[in-house]
């Protein structure tokens, strides 16, 4: 172990962990988690008798000095975020380069980052179906409770947690400070397809003004309990290097925000008259403010286009088309690709779950990848305000073309 003993230690208010017992977190989580199948209990059996939590001893301490990785426009969902069940490519740890520091446990092995997006990448026990990870993004990443949520409700189908269920969740040290902890189980979906049955999430958020951190376990039900102790060990021992940080150590740039980061460099437009570039935003490959103070954003994500046509008119609170009325949607060609136009009205739900009155949702669906990777260009707004910008914002998705980067000359910019 690498000069652990030198490092600035841990915060002593969180040098007990969590705070609680196992038990007690169990007991928490089923509180907030009323209604849904029972967790279990931490003496259960898997069949060949019954589990022990062991201590895990924490054998290597490293540093990440990861930060920005490169991406393009065509990677798939599972090029972004990662297939928890691809093989894993065992890796040597990096040599100390500034950022974060953190002690391994014995049993996990580092592999090769599975997405874009995560700072560092372990397969857990030996399984290839466990996995734990370490993402941090700018800004509030959706905050919280949207992001316990989307743990929650889309990749565990469980009932979606109320603020109140949030606020009595335990706390769990993390950089020193108290990061909201999540346990729960279920059936596991992860982005890409990946699915495990009778899965076990532990997740661990902690935001700051600057910047979300996520660390975050998944595995099957009875491994995820085993190492229950090494999750909450190694989350504790996440810290800053003191030694100088090689670059921008701090969070990753956000998808847009220069320097190619996200590769939305590789993207020529027409910025449509009274137009402007917003400034960086949490999850957005770009923003633009209209000349009225609309917003308009570009962004990436998976799903199929049914998944993102039921989001969206769900956002309005309708029901979506379904079948033959999917073929009848009003269609644009954007990056060489016939690309679903969606404009819809109603009282408009956010990620927050914030109702807005009397709102206009205007978007395009640009397929990157068949029924995987989708690219969104958005206005939601004012009806009247939205109709305004309609032909503008239409004008500017068609005159998207992809450029490689080294040529890429953005008109407008």
């Amino acid at each position: 172990m690498h000069g652990s003993s030198s490092r600035r230690p841990l915060n002593p208010r969180t040098a007990h962990g969590s705070g609680q017992s196992p038990k007690r977190v169990l007991s928490l989580l089923g509180v907030s988690l009323l209604g849904l199948t029972p967790l279990v209990s931490l003496g259960c059996s898997n069949g060949d008798g019954p589990l022990v939590l062991e201590p895990k001893t924490l054998t290597k301490t490293r540093m990440a000095s990861r930060v920005v990785v490169p991406a393009d426009l065509s990677a798939t969902s599972e090029d972004r975020f990662g297939n928890p069940f691809a093989p894993a490519k065992k890796v040597e740890p990096e040599a100390p380069a500034g950022g974060y520091e953190w002690d391994v446990p014995a049993s996990w092995v580092e592999v090769a980052p599975r997405s874009q997006f995560r700072m560092v990448d372990f397969q857990v026990a030996g399984v290839s179906t466990a996995e734990c990870y370490v993402t941090k993004l700018p800004g509030g990443a959706g905050g919280v409770i949207g992001n316990i949520n989307r743990w929650a409700s889309t990749q565990l189908g469980l009932p979606p947690l109320t603020e109140a269920d949030v606020a009595l969740l335990p706390r769990h040290s993390l950089l020193g400070r108290e990061g909201v902890l999540f346990e729960a189980d279920g059936d596991f979906s992860g982005v890409g397809g990946a699915s495990l049955e009778q899965a076990r999430m532990m997740g661990l958020v902690l935001e700051d003004p600057m910047f979300t951190l996520f660390v975050k376990m998944t595995g099957p039900r009875d491994l995820v309990l085993a190492e229950r102790q090494a999750f909450l060990d190694f989350a504790a021992s996440l810290r800053e290097s003191e030694d100088p940080p090689s670059g921008n150590s701090a969070a990753p740039a956000a998808p847009g925000a220069g320097g190619g980061g996200f590769g939305f460099d590789e993207i020529d437009y027409e910025l449509p008259e009274g137009w402007t570039r917003g400034g960086p935003r949490p999850m957005r490959l770009m923003s633009f403010v209209t000349a009225d103070g609309g917003d308009v954003s570009v962004s990436t994500a998976g799903g199929t286009l049914d998944q993102n046509l039921t989001r969206w008119y769900g956002q309005v609170g309708l029901a979506p088309p379904q079948g033959a009325a999917i073929l009848g949607l009003e269609r644009i060609p954007v990056l060489g690709r016939s690309s679903i136009v969606v404009d819809v009205e109603g009282d408009f739900t956010g990620m927050g779950d914030q109702k807005v009155p009397d709102q206009r949702l205007l978007g395009i669906i640009v397929p990157l990848e068949a029924n995987d990777e989708s690219l969104f260009v958005k206005m939601v707004g004012d009806r009247e305000l939205v109709g305004a910008e309609r032909e503008r914002l239409l004008a500017f998705a068609r005159s998207m073309t992809k450029t490689p980067e080294s040529q890429a000359t953005t008109k407008g910019r």
